[in-house]
């Protein structure tokens, strides 16, 4: 089952880039780290409600954008016990290169989560018919059928999300946001105990 999502419609300019919230003060250590890490998530949500306003587009290799991110995140794959792969040609797009490497890492940390030690994470970007096409593809559990159509709805938790509250749809929702802003998709296509891959695809450079 293939779940889409296709370019939004644009947000008027004033919308809102932050986000603002408190701490209880009777929050524990572990209760103020998630909260963090939710409100860390929220603000390039909040941001590309705009992106057709902030987004600093200029011709870019995503070939480059993408090895670079990889490269970056390479010790936490090691770490964690998983084996990383790549296989990149050279594309060329017109793009804001911090919100598309916060694309391609959103989609990597998301297989950190969920992939189990001795797992492999594939990343393929190819050109196919005027369209840069980037697969991230991994051996991991896979979503249940049922997920698949909720799977880029904010704040949506899949029943294989983790009790420790990771899972929650945030990073893919602002993945899905921000390739929307450069007028492009993402798909994915997973079955239980088959794994997961993403595919992102986005208009090349003419």
């Amino acid at each position: 089952m293939v779940a889409t999502v296709v370019p939004a419609a644009t947000s008027s300019p004033s919308a809102t880039a932050s986000v603002t919230t408190r701490v209880p003060a009777s929050a524990s250590a572990g209760e103020t780290l998630r909260l963090g890490r939710l409100i860390a998530d929220l603000e390039p949500l909040a941001s590309a409600d705009a992106a057709a306003f902030t987004l600093e587009r200029r011709p870019l290799s995503l070939a480059t954008l993408v090895r670079g991110t990889v490269e970056g995140l390479t010790g936490r794959f090691t770490e964690a016990g998983l084996t990383l792969r790549t296989d990149t040609e050279e594309v060329r797009v017109d793009g804001d290169e911090v919100r598309l490497r916060q694309v391609v890492t959103n989609q990597l940390t998301g297989a950190l989560k969920f992939v189990p030690a001795g797992g492999t994470v594939t990343i393929t970007l190819h050109q196919d018919d005027g369209w840069a096409e980037l697969k991230v593809a991994d051996t991991g559990p896979g979503i249940p059928a049922g997920d698949l159509k909720h799977i880029f709805d904010l704040f949506f938790r899949s029943r294989t999300a983790r009790a420790d509250g990771s899972g929650i749809g945030l990073a893919v929702a602002v993945a899905a946001e921000l390739v929307a802003a450069h007028g492009g998709t993402i798909t994915v296509d997973s079955a239980l105990g088959q794994g997961t891959a993403f595919t992102t695809r986005l208009p090349v450079l003419g």
